[in-house]
């Protein structure tokens, strides 16, 4: 076709598709319209959708907008504990501690009930009220944007453009190599002489075979809108662009070659024509399929699964952990019977460092009968860090912890 139109004897008026607009082709005086098309190199890649992720709930924020919200709600918590431990109160009324006034704070953010009444004072609920209205707003701006975050699909590849392209295996049209190598990308090159070809290079991506292919952007496009597994995308913006147009032999009318100008700008200008026959015929293939849903909105039809918030439920796990160590403590603090087994328990293990300590804490637990003997973790210490100090404190010893006696006292080996 391009020699038919370089030729003077040639039967071809006008190419009927787009011709590069090249110094090349103006050399050989062929003449060109206003450009049809904006063409250019792009990169298809075969990967897979993704809906949600285990924290899709806590994306929703920026990491700093979580530390933010605990940490305001801390600072309100203690201001209001300050402003009510200041103000007089009225006789018969309880005062509250700073923990519970945190807790207040912090279950308004997650509507739990505390049972622990409102603020006395005006300037402590004048506080509140400012504070209520952040949760409010905070908590409307999370509704709005956590629907999405769930139910919307979105595209991970480590492949976004051409500068990630060195080092990986890339295939392309062999006459494209050598622009590639501009690029620090040494492509595998294949023929390109018909569909066929073109169809073996989109299986050997498919395949896994390479991890992307570069080709023109309307045959990647038209690739990408014409596939029914919806597995195939293309990635960054267009590189090398270059102008298609019509293209005339040298010969031919100046005056036809600026009314076909005329009609391809007003066919655009006032009606579009052009970027609605790219976006039917090219990057639609023609079929209207679409990959992304049925544009009823984000996730429109999409079901959360429970991958989507497990995090929740790894929250609650270690919610609960926390709650039986919290337990745990708290009852050998208020059992005596508990704190009289662990004092033992570290008195025999002083013992088994050295005679002295034995009977010292022997002494402790005699001293006040019918009362919970006083914790003697200092005493530990010591013996564990073979601190010295006066032996009638209890905060010191003459002889270090030996391991293997320790050992032997735990039953290990």
């Amino acid at each position: 076709m391009m020699d038919d139109l370089s030729n003077s004897a040639g039967l071809c008026t006008l190419t009927p598709t787009g011709i590069i607009v090249s110094s090349d082709n103006l050399a050989i005086g062929l003449k060109f319209s206003w450009p049809t098309y904006k063409n250019g190199m792009r990169i298809l890649i075969h990967a897979e959708l993704q809906q949600g992720s285990t924290w899709a709930f806590a994306q929703v924020f920026h990491w700093s907008v979580w530390l933010a919200l605990g940490g305001t709600a801390l600072a309100v918590g203690l201001l209001v504990a300050v402003i009510e431990s200041v103000t007089p109160y009225k006789p018969g009324e309880e005062k509250k501690g700073w923990h519970q006034w945190v807790w207040y704070v912090l279950a308004k953010i997650f509507h739990v009930i505390t049972h622990v009444g409102d603020p006395a004072t005006d300037a402590a609920r004048i506080l509140v009220l400012g504070y209520a209205m952040l949760v409010l707003v905070m908590i409307s701006m999370y509704t709005a944007t956590s629907a999405s975050r769930f139910t919307a699909k979105k595209l991970v590849h480590s492949i976004q453009g051409p500068e990630d392209l060195p080092g990986r295996r890339v295939v392309t049209w062999e006459y494209y190599t050598t622009t590639m190598e501009r690029y620090n990308v040494n492509a595998t090159g294949m023929p390109w002489n018909g569909e066929a070809d073109q169809l073996a290079m989109i299986e050997a991506l498919r395949a896994g075979e390479y991890d992307a292919l570069v080709l023109d952007t309307p045959v990647l496009e038209h690739a990408m809108g014409t596939d029914v597994h919806c597995n195939l995308f293309v990635v960054g913006d267009p590189f090398e662009t270059f102008s298609l147009s019509l293209a005339f032999p040298a010969e031919f009318d100046d005056a036809l070659v600026f009314a076909f100008s005329e009609a391809i700008v007003k066919l655009q200008t006032y009606q579009g024509g052009l970027d609605m026959l790219e976006n039917v015929y090219i990057k639609a293939g023609g079929t209207g399929a679409n990959c992304f849903g049925s544009g009823d909105g984000h996730g429109s039809g999409e079901r959360i699964e429970l991958h989507h918030v497990s995090g929740l439920w790894y929250i609650l796990c270690i919610s609960v952990g926390l709650c039986f160590i919290l337990l745990f403590f708290h009852n050998i603090r208020k059992d005596p019977k508990k704190q009289q087994a662990i004092q033992k328990l570290i008195t025999n293990v002083r013992a088994s460092a050295g005679g002295g300590w034995g009977a010292a804490n022997a002494q402790v637990l005699h001293d006040s009968p019918g009362q919970p003997p006083k914790p003697a973790v200092g005493n530990f210490f010591a013996s564990v860090t073979g601190a010295q100090g006066d032996s009638h404190s209890g905060f010191g010893t003459e002889h270090a912890l030996q391991p293997s006696k320790l050992k032997a006292f735990l039953g290990l080996t």
